[in-house]
């Protein structure tokens, strides 16, 4: 980790040196390579982190009209009350990784593998797609007309 920004990548036998890419100038984990949250979001970091996600719910894939949200529970808790979810929204590119933007928004912890939500009893694919878009939907909305509510969020599990 300590060459300049670059990591060792393994691909079918072959070793090399890859620059590393960091979403959102998030802090690395240099044990993980992975953006982490080294502390609480300011509130300026978390107005940033809405607007961009409501930039990307207006360019991303739809569903009967509504942004499509693709979610995979990285792991649950043996207690039931947490879980890690990582969630992808696909665009003109491919699938876009918005663990940070939405760990950042709405302040869960990030974790190496996505993020945490705690609690039970409820859908919380739900939650997350609600608080999204409650937080895109209260002033931060940018092209997003019309979302005011998790049922305006299609979300789908993979």
């Amino acid at each position: 980790m300590g060459d300049g920004g670059r990591v060792l990548v393994h691909l079918v036998g072959v070793r090399f040196l890859a620059p590393l890419r960091v979403a959102h100038g998030a802090p690395l984990n240099a044990r993980q390579g992975v953006p982490t949250m080294s502390k609480k979001a300011t509130a300026g970091e978390r107005a940033a982190a809405a607007a961009e996600l409501s930039k990307v719910l207006a360019e991303c894939q739809r569903e009967n009209g509504r942004p499509a949200l693709y979610f995979i529970t990285r792991s649950v808790a043996a207690s039931g009350m947490s879980r890690v979810f990582s969630v992808y929204a696909i665009d003109q590119f491919g699938p876009r990784g918005l663990d940070h933007l939405i760990a950042t928004a709405c302040e869960y912890t990030r974790t190496a593998e996505g993020f945490r939500i705690g609690g039970c009893g409820m859908d919380m694919r739900f939650a997350v797609a609600d608080s999204v878009a409650r937080l895109v939907g209260t002033g931060y909305g940018v092209g997003c007309n019309g979302i005011a509510n998790g049922n305006d969020i299609a979300y789908r599990s993979l």
